[in-house]
């Protein structure tokens, strides 16, 4: 038998890893992770040489040693760089990892296809589930086992068989050395019998030349047999052998290129569903990016916005005081309270300019010209002078009453807090709000609370 195959190269092809694979120069075992694998025939300038039955054989009794020391080892998925995570580990290292991801796949389906052509049923069913939950982690990516792979390794199968069985050719006793014989012998009595019927013409038939003349036809007729018949049916059925061969490697190499064809475009497909997946992963980035872009020019918008908003607010009013008034809320409220605060005063002043003419028109209609001529006078400046009834010199048109106890104690309290806050570093002012926010509620309400808050922290909670 030949011991022509390279052990290194048969343990690649069967999915052990080239960098695990070593030599033991004492004990002349070929290793693996440091353990025995088997003991060549040949090891020839450190290149190490065996048969395909050999090391078969040595194969499944490695393979049977893994198991009964550990019995998952065999299943953990075989020589792969991730061989020390445990298998939910190795998925979402593959789901970060995509092109390893899709190596895995492509060395996991290799395997599977040894399994299947040595028949480990527990391996096969390991393999499958194994794929299968690598494949749903990384989003079923369209890897489909090879069809060609069975039958490649269908037809390899069937060289090994007709190798390893093999009989030696015991011509003697094979139908066609009986034709031949039959054959042979056939010649040899028709050679007698011409021979006898001219010695019988000449009457010498019964002599002892007749007789002699008949073992010569024989002895030649069994020498041709041996010497010239036998030598051409061992080889017709060398021949026949080795074409049977022939066939079948004529067989595999087409159907390895198919193999070839399917997994390149399996490649490929992988490849594209890599890019796809990338692609939605950037086109989600910049999607959030957008977002994140709209929505700071969003809030500068509504910065800029209320900016205009208070300037022709504050414009408006002609009152230093007034104006003075307005920036202290908008300060201590913000704009949205201070522009209603404003409207508030508007509605007031209003309604005070409407009781202002009501009453210089009251005042007409009862002769007293003067009296109106105040009111009138009180309508156009917004302070009022002297001499009208029950109403001081100077008083504000739309004056709100100033005899508030509570308004003026919540608005001293209010004080009180801010000159104190603002002493305070950012994180001692969160850190106050937090602990202090029942009593500070208690002292100046829910709004009250809320407007000074929001004096200090923004929306997000950060320090302004």
């Amino acid at each position: 038998m030949a011991y022509d195959q390279s052990v290194r190269q048969l343990m690649n092809n069967a999915g052990y890893n080239n960098d695990d694979i070593g030599y033991d120069t004492n004990s002349g075992y070929v290793t693996y992770k440091g353990s025995n694998f088997m003991k060549p025939q040949i090891n020839q300038g450190g290149t190490t040489f065996t048969d395909t039955d050999s090391f078969n054989q040595a194969n499944q009794a490695y393979q049977s040693t893994q198991k009964q020391q550990n019995p998952n080892a065999n299943y953990s998925w075989w020589n792969s760089a991730e061989d020390q995570m445990s298998v939910p580990d190795r998925y979402a290292y593959y789901i970060s990892n995509p092109d390893k991801g899709q190596a895995e796949l492509q060395r996991a389906n290799t395997k599977l296809g040894y399994l299947q052509s040595i028949g480990d049923q527990q391996g096969v069913a390991s393999a499958n589930q194994y794929m299968q939950g690598l494949k749903t982690a990384l989003g079923n990516m369209g890897v489909q086992q090879n069809p060609y792979d069975k039958q490649v390794v269908d037809l390899i199968t069937q060289v090994q068989k007709q190798l390893a069985n093999s009989q030696p050719y015991d011509v003697y006793n094979s139908p066609e050395y009986a034709a031949a014989q039959q054959q042979a012998q056939y010649g040899a009595q028709k050679a007698i019998n011409s021979g006898l019927e001219a010695l019988g013409t000449s009457g010498m038939a019964r002599s002892s030349d007749a007789i002699s003349f008949a073992r010569n036809a024989q002895d030649e007729a069994q020498q041709r047999l041996l010497t010239q018949i036998v030598p051409q049916l061992v080889q017709q059925h060398q021949a026949q052998q080795q074409q049977g061969i022939s066939n079948l490697m004529a067989l595999i190499n087409p159907m390895m290129n198919q193999q070839g064809v399917y997994d390149t475009r399996q490649q490929h497909t992988l490849d594209n569903a890599y890019r796809d997946k990338t692609f939605d992963y950037g086109a989600q980035q910049d999607t959030i990016k957008n977002n994140q872009w709209q929505e700071s020019f969003d809030y500068q918008k509504m910065n800029d916005q209320q900016k205009m908003e208070y300037q022709q607010a504050r414009d408006a009013i002609v009152d230093e005081k007034d104006k003075r008034n307005f920036d202290e809320d908008v300060r201590r409220y913000g704009l949205d309270y201070a522009l209603k605060e404003r409207q508030t005063n508007a509605n007031i002043a209003n309604m005070g300019a409407d009781n202002a003419r009501a009453n210089a028109a009251q005042a007409m209609a009862a002769g007293n010209q003067q009296l109106a001529n105040l009111y009138q006078i009180w309508d156009r400046t917004g302070r009022a002078p002297a001499g009208i009834p029950g109403v001081a010199e100077g008083t504000p048109l739309a004056a709100k009453p100033t005899n508030t106890t509570a308004t003026a104690e919540k608005n001293d309290l209010t004080s009180t807090y801010l000159t104190n806050i603002d002493k305070m570093t950012p994180e001692s002012r969160a850190a106050f709000f937090k602990a202090e926010k029942s009593a500070i509620t208690k002292d100046l309400g829910l709004s009250g609370y809320n407007q000074l808050y929001d004096f200090y922290f923004d929306k997000y909670g950060d320090p302004k």
